[in-house]
């Protein structure tokens, strides 16, 4: 077979969007650095967990350099580098007795590093969203501050990282995205995003952390903006009422039951938030959908 190459050609229609004279900051250089010299910065980088060593391991023991891409790194001062990305590599590196590994060195403070980070792991299915949110908190991106400040204005915490199921605790926040969702709204939703955590907060419904969770959280704060009520006084009596743990569970079994008779449903948060918008205010809602 004849091989083809293809050189790089950029036709005049690729470059009419493009900004040429926008600052592109400094050019990197690529270098050999010591691993001894390679630090982890871990107010934006992922700590290494159990599954994260097993996965060194891995790389470890099918280690070649063919397979071994530059690892980004930034000068943190006394002759040490912060990696940016590719510390599971670096480790994996270092357990094979290795002591210099390519590097890309970018001119960058910690704002500027965590924002990389974030930018080159955003799309990649091992870094959690949690990891990605803290990285944005440092590099500054608004809608990282913005969901926190959100969460916080409720008094409650949107969390940088997850935790097991037994050790989460009322007014803990894992929903990163649902709440980004909701903190880049309009005023009206974030109104009742503040409503919808104040009063479970301080509700009896809000003491139990399962409550706390994804899905019977998104489906009150949307029953609290589709039902149009922001009293929050009223809101925590409708909430002492009910227990929330039976109506998602009851809203579960009826989506999983419709599934199984063949019938249109819908997802289980979105059940649920029905059951509760007729809690609070009897089917008559004064608004729309969330």
């Amino acid at each position: 077979m004849v091989q083809q190459l293809r050189p790089i050609v950029v036709r005049d229609i690729d470059t009419d969007a493009v900004d040429v004279s926008r600052d592109r900051g400094e050019m990197p250089r690529l270098g050999w650095v010591r691993i001894e010299d390679l630090v982890v910065d871990d107010s934006y980088q992922r700590s290494l967990t159990d599954k994260s060593w097993r996965k060194i391991r891995s790389i470890a023991e099918k280690f070649h350099w063919s397979l071994f891409t530059a690892v980004d790194i930034a000068p943190a001062g006394d002759g040490k580098y912060a990696i940016i990305d590719g510390q599971h590599r670096t480790h994996a590196a270092a357990l094979c007795g290795i002591e210099k590994v390519p590097c890309r060195v970018i001119i960058a403070d910690r704002v500027v590093q965590a924002r990389a980070f974030a930018a080159i792991n955003g799309d990649v299915m091992n870094v959690t969203v949690w990891q990605i949110y803290k990285a944005a908190l440092v590099a500054g991106e608004q809608w990282a501050i913005a969901s926190r400040d959100l969460v916080a204005s409720a008094g409650c915490r949107l969390m940088e990282y997850n935790k097991p199921s037994h050790q989460k605790k009322p007014g803990e926040v894992y929903a990163v995205n649902f709440v980004r969702e909701w903190a880049t709204a309009g005023e009206a939703r974030r109104r009742a995003f503040v409503a919808a955590l104040s009063s479970l907060l301080s509700s009896s419904s809000g003491n139990a952390a399962a409550n706390w969770t994804n899905t019977p959280l998104s489906a009150w704060v949307g029953a609290v903006y589709v039902s149009d009520i922001e009293d929050e006084d009223r809101l925590r009596a409708v909430l002492n009422t009910i227990d929330m743990g039976e109506l998602y569970e009851c809203a579960r079994r009826a989506v999983a039951a419709r599934r199984r008779a063949g019938q249109p449903t819908c997802s289980t948060a979105d059940e649920l938030r029905e059951v509760l918008v007729d809690a609070l205010c009897g089917g008559a809602s004064g608004r729309g959908t969330a």
